[in-house]
């Protein structure tokens, strides 16, 4: 069993650097798209339709997989690929959560595709939807059970087939960005994580009755970082130890690295406590967190060292909260003016031919 330390984690993930994709490929545009597909204005209409059930959906583990472009200013980013590999390194696959996940019928993503072109080959109209669903395995779903559509979360993208790849929009210029929600469970035996993406993009290519080599993209906010995907870290670990899931070391490892009652700052919002002397975090909902006491807390997470490496990494907005990516703001993670405000992600997948 490898030793796993917040130090040595730490050390490796920050030598790390953005770069191609080693595994999913550098997406510099293209993108799911939940109402603004921003179409060229001689698109009208399309012929031909094809449905597919995702049979996969791949978690970087570094920053370099399913790396993208997201402000156009020529490098690639994943700062998701940052938590993949913490959860490796910490014996936690997250690729079996997914995996398993996915065969169950619990994360069921289905995907259409829309073309004048019947051999979706060649097309500048082209376009993608995505759909959540259930009740329909992979496997039932090869066999013509059909899954049920899950209301409320739909992303249409508009996009471009050319060789029979598919991409969408590139997400720069545009006024609406793109919103994709995906729930992803990370952790096997745990409650999913919501990964809110915006300015999001789709890629992938044609073959028969499948698509391969699809990547999706996309940030996150850094308020939803804060809110959401840090919180939802926090609850799907402290589920892990306390639902005693996947080996037992590796629980005690990690209530040793974040139940810790956390890093309070130089002005403490909560009381001392006498067990140890130290003033614990608060947390996102007023309470305070406890060293200790088997459970991790939003605030052990946020101010625990994953905020050195979990951090937003591009500038997407403008001051006045617009969408704006920034080109010329490469150095944003130093810049107190103009500050990263956005974290980047990417994930892999492909998909069957069903019909929904």
């Amino acid at each position: 069993m490898h030793k796993f330390s917040a130090f040595t984690s730490l050390a490796l993930l920050l030598g790390c650097g953005g770069g191609p994709s080693t595994s999913g490929g550098t997406n510099s545009g293209g993108g799911p798209d939940s109402g603004s597909g921003e179409q060229p204005s001689t698109c009208s209409g399309t012929s031909a339709k094809a449905q597919f059930v995702f049979d996969t959906l791949t978690v970087p583990a570094s920053k370099k997989d399913f790396a993208y472009d997201p402000t156009g200013d020529g490098s690639a980013h994943n700062q998701l690929g940052v938590l993949g590999q913490i959860l490796v390194q910490s014996q936690i696959s997250p690729q079996t959560g997914v995996d398993e996940a996915i065969k169950a019928g619990t994360l069921v993503l289905l995907l259409e595709e829309l073309s004048k072109d019947a051999s979706f080959a060649v097309d500048s109209c082209a376009q993608t939807i995505m759909y959540d669903g259930a009740s329909a395995t992979v496997e039932q779903m090869m066999n013509g059970k059909r899954a049920t559509l899950v209301g409320g979360n739909q992303s249409s993208f508009s996009g471009t087939l050319k060789d029979s790849g598919y991409t969408s929009t590139a997400q720069q210029q545009v006024k609406t960005p793109v919103v994709l929600k995906l729930q992803v469970p990370l952790v096997s035996g745990t409650d999913a994580l919501e990964i809110i993406l915006t300015g999001a993009t789709v890629s992938y290519r044609n073959a028969t009755q499948q698509l391969s080599a699809g990547q999706i993209n996309g940030v996150v906010k850094k308020a939803d970082l804060q809110n959401s995907v840090l919180p939802g870290i926090a609850r799907l670990l402290t589920q892990k130890v306390q639902r005693n899931l996947g080996m037992p070391d590796t629980n005690v490892k990690i209530l040793d690295l974040f139940d810790t009652g956390g890093d309070a700052g130089e002005k403490p919002a909560c009381p001392v406590d006498p067990a140890n002397g130290k003033a614990p975090c608060q947390n996102l909902n007023g309470s305070c967190a406890k060293a200790k006491d088997g459970q991790i807390d939003d605030c052990e997470v946020s101010t625990g060292f994953l905020k050195y490496v979990l951090v937003p990494d591009v500038q997407m907005y403008d001051s006045k909260g617009n969408w704006a990516p920034n080109a010329n703001n490469t150095l944003c993670a130093n810049n107190a003016a103009q500050p990263c405000d956005s974290l980047s992600v990417g994930f892999g997948f492909s998909a069957i031919g069903v019909t929904f």
